[in-house]
């Protein structure tokens, strides 16, 4: 039934967009001569949107965007019905209103899944939102309620308190919170029971680097741990902003304390733009348990996890600093064997020696956390990491001198199937054992940025032979979604827009060419929009937010084409010779592009 869902959304999607498009291909039937200067404003108006939109979410909320889209709309129909008679002008005029009215009446309101976390939370006894912003990068809610607390992959052995909270969802889903330790550090003593709490055992007053600061959790820990220098990287500006200022009081202004150096930056971007060098560089949690397992991310670009972005933190790192990455615990195991198999190819890459004692691996029942340090872990150190993991009932996945018989103790899985993994990575065929893998575990890198994609079609007999039905849990949906959504695509395309031409009257000025204009326009489309894609993952590094690339390229790509549109008619050399340059130009910018791109967006960013 979830496929027939599906299937109803993309087809409400098709509604406007086939509107639109009747709106164009009317324009160009009743201009012919001007069809150049037609498509030239349309992709001028679409370049300005992509771009509008983007600052317009800046100062609007959600259903505020809409409602504004809805007039641009309505104020369209005003303007084509000046052309008509009188009395059609009144009565688009009058229809017009009555929908505007009906809007302000009746706005829309956004309808959350039950199963997001937002939704659950919002369960709790007493739990209510008290403060909801939006922007291009999310929509946030700040969520109370006397029993939230939040701490993932908390160890078993701990018995003591932990803080009052309030919860920041963003979209809904990924949760970090802010903690009212009351001015009391030793309030805090719940987050020296968590994976990503080992370094600070290994190493002394580290100066520290976070990657996702959020609510201030990881700062909290730095803190804690007595970090004399923290400089805490977020994305989101509204996130920094709640901490520092409308919740100062709640968070004990955390994010200005001298120690404590905010940035408003993504990891990766910040990381390729400093000079500096870190103690510890802390990855944390930036999803929810809930949409990692579900696949969310799965066709969602991600250049923290990649082997190049493995390779600029361990250079950022001091002689003997450590990279401490955090991850959630799937079942089947996946998320932490791609994570391990990333930091080896990475160390390999960097051409560092003896790789299995740089690398330290741990995992509660929930979270897993990997270290990765410059220089060889010490003998001492390795004896810390197995007291800090035994005495939380942690499990070791991988250290120095580990023994087969020190691992899967506590938090138990049918095999030990990460000590396994580990092994056959550092010591094995890994390329066959990337190839039979369940998931594919293969270390994601820049110019394939999908960490989060796992799954294998050839995987799929197994699953539905070994689990049935239950092997849903265990498949990136976001994958699975696209792919039904491209044969939807096609199958609807040939419906609407190849089976349509048996049924036109012929023109004897198509009929010989109908083919090959048919294929020109499909190659020209796929080609453009590839392009364009290419484009857009690109620019997410450089631009580090995936919001202002997809804006960006998009823009950059309409407006210029508009204005390639309009000057067509006007070179004057033969139809085949226009194609033909303009093939040959796109063929040389493409190749200098894939040569030179990567250089002159390394050269800005530094």
């Amino acid at each position: 039934s979830q496929y027939l869902y599906l299937l109803a959304y993309y087809l409400v999607l098709f509604i406007p967009f086939f509107l639109g498009a009747s709106c164009i291909g009317l324009s160009f039937l009743k201009f012919p001569e001007g069809i150049n200067k037609v498509y030239f404003y349309n992709l001028l108006g679409s370049g300005g949107g992509a771009l509008g939109i983007i600052l317009i979410m800046y100062f609007l909320s959600l259903q505020e965007v809409l409602f504004f889209i809805i007039m641009l709309s309505f104020f369209s129909v005003i303007l084509s019905s000046f052309n008509l008679s009188l009395k059609s002008s009144i009565i688009m005029g009058f229809i017009s209103g009555i929908c505007v009215l009906f809007f302000l009446l009746y706005p829309p309101e956004p309808r959350i899944s039950p199963y997001k976390g937002l939704s659950i939370t919002l369960k709790l006894p007493e739990a209510k939102i008290i403060k909801e912003e939006s922007s291009p990068l999310s929509l946030i809610d700040v969520v109370e309620a006397p029993s939230i607390r939040c701490a993932p992959g908390l160890s078993l052995a701990y018995k003591g308190k932990i803080p009052p909270q309030i919860a920041i969802f963003l979209d809904a889903d990924s949760l970090t919170p802010i903690t009212n330790f009351q001015n009391d550090i030793s309030n805090l003593r719940y987050l020296d029971y968590r994976t990503c709490a080992l370094p600070y055992h290994l190493l002394n007053e580290p100066h520290v680097l976070i990657i996702g600061a959020g609510g201030g959790s990881e700062v909290l820990s730095a803190l804690y741990h007595r970090a004399p220098y923290i400089e805490a990287i977020e994305v989101n500006p509204q996130i920094v902003k709640l901490v520092k200022e409308e919740y100062g009081d709640f968070s004990n202004h955390i994010y200005s304390l001298p120690e404590v150096h905010v940035r408003v930056a993504e990891g990766r971007g910040f990381i390729e733009s400093t000079s500096g060098n870190f103690d510890l560089i802390q990855i944390t949690l930036l999803d929810s348990f809930a949409a990692s397992s579900a696949g969310v991310y799965a066709l969602s670009e991600s250049y923290l996890y990649t082997i190049e972005a493995f390779e600029s933190y361990i250079k950022h790192l001091t002689e003997k600093g450590i990279l401490c990455i955090t991850r959630w615990v799937k079942t089947p195991p996946r998320d932490g064997i791609k994570l391990f198999a990333t930091a080896v190819e990475a160390l390999e890459n960097l051409k560092i020696e003896n790789i299995p004692s740089h690398l330290i691996f741990i995992r509660s029942w929930a979270t897993s956390t990997l270290l990765i340090k410059r220089s060889p872990f010490t003998p001492s150190q390795v004896h810390t990491a197995k007291k800090f993991a035994k005495k939380r009932l942690f499990d070791l996945i991988w250290c120095p001198s580990l023994n087969p018989e020190e691992v899967n103790k506590y938090n138990a899985l049918p095999k030990a199937f990460y000590y396994e993994a580990s092994q056959k990575i550092l010591f094995g065929d890994r390329d066959s054992f990337y190839q039979n893998h369940l998931f594919t575990v293969e270390p994601a890198t820049d110019n394939s940025p999908y960490f989060f994609r796992f799954f294998k079609w050839k995987s799929l007999p197994y699953l539905l032979n070994t689990m049935g039905r239950e092997w849903i849990p265990f498949v990136e949906w976001g994958y699975i979604i696209l792919v039904f959504t491209l044969i939807q695509a096609i199958i609807i395309s040939i419906f609407l827009i190849i089976f349509p031409l048996f049924f036109l009257k012929k023109r004897r000025i198509f009929a010989p060419h109908k083919l090959s204009i048919f294929l020109y326009f499909l190659f020209l489309g796929i080609g453009y929009m590839f392009i364009e894609i290419s484009f857009i993952q690109k620019f997410t590094l450089f631009l580090f937010y995936p919001t202002y690339a997809v804006a960006v390229v998009m823009a950059a790509f309409l407006f210029f084409s508009g204005w390639g549109s309009y000057f067509a008619q006007k070179m004057k050399i033969g139809r085949l010779d226009k194609v033909t340059l303009a093939s040959i130009m796109i063929i040389v910018i493409s190749i200098a592009y894939l040569i030179y791109l990567d250089d002159i967006f390394l050269h800005f960013i530094q």
